[in-house]
């Protein structure tokens, strides 16, 4: 599963804004701008329903329908992503509450690439998200079980993986 599945509503209107494009295309221009390919099965009904919403309309091009953004689309559209600039303000409060209240200094890392996705720089494809997602939910499994002993071994196997991790990036 895919961080971007429950965001296409967002994704097909912001790639709309500035093209008109097939369910294909729009399919392939998705892929290309997250990584993340969506199915046939969830671009046409969702497509059905900006449709039905008079969020985006059609145009003929041949045998094929070209989708295009309305103005309400537009508004929908510029409405979500204030909520979207709201959303990621609070998440930069709360990486810097974390670093204080943890003692840790992730904002210097994570700030500027929320701050780079608030400008509409989307962050490079991540195909290894399976196990980013696993390996994140097993740290804070760990991190909350206030266990020091397997936080100190945790620590220990970062550390290592850390080393394995810059020789790999070097």
């Amino acid at each position: 599963m895919s961080i971007f599945k429950g965001h296409l509503r967002l994704i097909v209107l912001k790639i709309l804004e500035d093209k008109e494009l097939c369910g294909y295309e729009l399919i392939s221009e998705i892929e290309k701008e997250t990584g993340w390919k969506p199915s046939f099965g969830s671009i046409y009904p969702l497509l059905n329903n900006l449709l039905k919403n008079s969020l985006v309309t059609t145009k003929k091009c041949g045998k094929i329908k070209k989708y295009h953004i309305t103005k309400k689309g537009k508004l929908f559209l510029a409405d979500l992503m204030k909520r979207k600039d709201e959303i990621l303000d609070r998440m930069m409060e709360n990486v810097k509450l974390f670093d204080v209240v943890c003692g840790t200094n992730h904002s210097e890392d994570v700030i500027p690439m929320l701050e780079d996705i608030k400008r509409g720089k989307s962050p490079p494809p991540i195909f290894i998200e399976p196990e980013m997602i696993e390996f994140k939910n097993l740290m804070l499994k760990i991190v909350f079980e206030k266990n020091k002993e397997k936080n100190k071994k945790m620590k220990k196997l970062l550390s290592e993986l850390n080393k394995k991790l810059h020789k790999l990036a070097s």
